[in-house]
This record gives C-alpha cells, structure tokens and sequence, in this order.
C-alpha cells in the first residue's frame, strides 16, 4: 500500500468510528484491507448486535463510507463492512455456492439466481465466472432486490 492508501484506510477508520461513538454504540474498527485488494475493508466487531439486526443501516454505512473515500481519493472507492469479522467464512461459503450453481447450470441448461448479494460480492462473482466459458452472468434489479443470474452461455 502507498502512503496515500494508507492515509485514506485511516479516513475510513476514522470515519466509521465517529459514527458509531455518536451512535453511542460500542462497535470497535479495524481496517483489513490487503495491498492487491480492489476495495477497502473494514472489520466491525464488539457491539454489533445492533447493525446483524439491521441490514439497511450496513448498507448506509457501506455507502456514506465508500463516498467518504471516493472524496479522499478522488476516485470510485469500493468498501465493504466486515460485521463481526465472518467476510472469510461468508466468502469461502459464496465460492463453493457458485461453483455448485455454475455446475448445476452447465448440467441442467436452465438459469440460475443468487439474492442477497452486496455489490462487492456480485462484483467477485462476474469476475470468477468470466473463465467459464459455458456460463454467462447479468445482475438485474434495484438495489436491495438486486439478484444475480448465472445462465448458459
């Protein structure tokens, strides 16, 4: 990471914190962004209870976070909020779904979705599928119904 990466990780940091102390809630910041990441992450983790049991104030937060550093850096910035620190598992969970649902599309010939989906992870779905030449994606929808289809090609 450069300097000026590093200094807009903090901004972000910073950002997040401030919210959350007027929030008056007890959730702890950690930026756990790699040098070769396409977007900057952040792991929440302490008093998340508030923010599992409300996934539209995630995405706000996700938004206002990602507008913060897109101003910082003077570019289009992708974040994503890490709730308790499960990104890993919920990836790790994402690749194995997809590549079974690829395989259940080449099998059947028939389409196939995928819901509930931030836009960093349909992002990493486009891109992984890209190589399989038998499939093709498009995401359809607004914002919270916002699916992905995975279909032959």
């Amino acid at each position: 990471m450069t300097m000026d990466e590093i200094t807009h990780v903090e901004t972000g940091t910073e950002f997040l914190e401030g919210v959350f102390k007027r929030l008056d809630m007890g959730v702890d910041v950690s930026a756990a962004t790699d040098a070769d990441a396409e977007h900057y992450r952040y792991v929440l983790k302490g008093d998340v209870a508030g923010l599992n049991a409300n996934p539209d104030l995630v995405d706000a937060l996700t938004l206002l976070t990602a507008q913060t550093l897109s101003r910082a850096e003077n570019r289009r910035v992708d974040c994503i909020l890490d709730v308790g620190g499960s990104f890993e598992q919920r990836k790790a969970l994402l690749d194995v779904a997809v590549e079974d649902l690829a395989h259940a599309v080449l099998v059947t010939g028939r389409s196939g979705v995928l819901q509930g989906l931030s836009a960093a992870e349909r992002k990493d779905v486009h891109n992984g599928l890209k190589e399989v030449e038998s499939v093709q994606t498009r995401s359809e929808g607004d914002d919270r119904t916002r699916i992905l289809v995975v279909e032959p090609s």
